[in-house]
């Protein structure tokens, strides 16, 4: 049950990065053509404006596509308002955290300013230089790098049926969440915003922005099938 609560945790952080994307997007006049709550084929929609959403067959994270019919048209859309909505979901995933250390604090410690506002800034401010100095180890220690098997399998563990320990792990996935998503690697957010600073330096870098999001896409799946490989061999090592 742990690890089931764990996995959902995972899908519903990713699904408010991507709902927070959607927001900022609609905010700042981005045309949105579709929102989906998993992946998949369709099991119901509804559109509303000129907005499709949707919920898919497979119930993990989502996505937000916006409604664009080439590059053209979207680097026509002014460098700030895309800056903006590339922001909206780290900043979600801030909020989400914010609101869940601020429940947590206001339930164990009683409602004031302090337990509402202060003590989870300061408990954001601290996670967020661990999770920096986590990613700044992983450079010389990859083999301590973990995928979504290490991260479900870790997060059952942490909960251990525990309604505090399970929102404290919300509140860190998804701080987790928005600082690996602001790393300066394309097709990060991080990297966009790097791209989008380069396009305002110089409209001629636009060329280099799909090319370089197509290497990192590369180098993340990589990422990812080292760190699942590493989850699998870690869980293997210790059941036997």
């Amino acid at each position: 049950m742990n690890y089931f609560l764990s996995f959902l945790i995972i899908s519903l952080s990713i699904l408010f990065h991507e709902a927070g994307h959607l927001f900022v997007g609609l905010w700042t006049r981005i045309p949105m053509k579709q929102f989906s709550v998993g992946f998949g084929p369709r099991l119901i929609s509804k559109t509303l404006g000129h907005t499709e959403y949707k919920l898919s067959l497979i119930p993990v994270g989502g996505y937000v596509l916006p409604e664009i019919e080439d590059m053209n048209i979207f680097f026509a859309i002014p460098v700030w308002r895309r800056m903006l909505f590339t922001l909206g979901g780290p900043i979600m995933n801030l909020l989400i955290a914010w609101l869940l250390l601020s429940f947590a604090f206001c339930t164990t410690n009683g409602w004031s300013f302090s337990s509402c506002f202060i003590l989870p800034f300061s408990q954001i401010v601290a996670l967020t230089l661990a999770i920096l100095n986590g990613f700044a180890q992983l450079i010389t220690q990859p083999d301590q790098l973990s995928g979504v098997v290490g991260v479900i399998s870790a997060g059952g563990q942490y909960i251990q049926n525990s309604w505090i320990n399970a929102i404290t792990f919300a509140a860190l996935l998804n701080i987790n969440l928005a600082i690996f998503n602001l790393l300066p690697l394309p097709p990060l957010d991080g990297g966009k915003l790097i791209s989008y600073f380069l396009e305002l330096i110089d409209k001629r870098l636009v060329k280099l922005q799909v090319p370089l999001s197509i290497a990192g896409w590369a180098f993340l799946l990589l990422l990812m099938l080292y760190a699942t490989f590493q989850d699998v061999s870690s869980i293997i090592q210790s059941v036997t």
